[in-house]
């Protein structure tokens, strides 16, 4: 290649070597306040990243924290539950047994009532001794016993019967006071 040839080549080599000398210098450099201004962005992006790190951290310590506290709860609710499921079947029992005895001591106490006059009227008609009497009397007091004993456990039952509500109504109200507690944890 002849040296007029390769002259355009080395004429746009030399015009660009000046265009790029022609360019400021400063605008490459960076100056001493930019460094300074970059490294504060840098540190406060860092301070910024680690206040992230530690309050996420304290949130998910305290959502560890709800979770478990919601966890008690429903452990506790479920032992409430079936503490009130059990509650509710001794009082059904403890009312079918009282419906029981209450009959039982009215049809005594009316059999006692009705009874007692003519027992009193026909033992001392067919009493052919005082020995006769004493026996009748003392058969009439064992009723009478038997009746004030079924009186007894029937009152006995029904005491037993407002203690288990009394209990239940407790429980009741605790499960309502739970569940509002894992409401506002939720």
């Amino acid at each position: 290649m002849s040296a007029w040839a390769r002259f355009p080549r080395v004429l746009v080599i030399a015009a660009f070597a000046v265009a790029i000398a022609g360019i400021p210098a400063t605008s490459f450099a960076q100056t001493q306040s930019d460094v300074d201004r970059a490294e504060g962005q840098l540190e406060r992006a860092e301070a910024q990243k680690t206040d992230a790190y530690r309050r996420w951290d304290t949130a998910r310590h305290q959502l560890d924290e709800a979770t478990e506290r919601f966890d008690a709860i429903n452990r506790r609710r479920e032992e409430l539950s079936y503490t009130i499921a059990r509650l509710q079947s001794r009082i059904e029992t403890s009312d079918v047994e009282y419906a029981d005895l209450e009959t039982r001591s009215k049809d005594a106490l009316i059999e006692a009532y009705i009874g007692h006059g003519q027992a009193v009227m026909s033992n001392a008609i067919s009493a052919t001794s005082v020995q006769d009497l004493l026996v009748a009397a003392h058969i009439r007091e064992q009723a009478t016993t038997r009746t004030q004993s079924n009186l007894n456990l029937l009152a006995s039952v029904q005491r037993q019967n407002e203690r288990l509500r009394s209990q239940l109504q407790g429980q009741e109200a605790e499960v309502r006071t739970i569940e509002q507690e894992a409401e506002l944890l939720v």
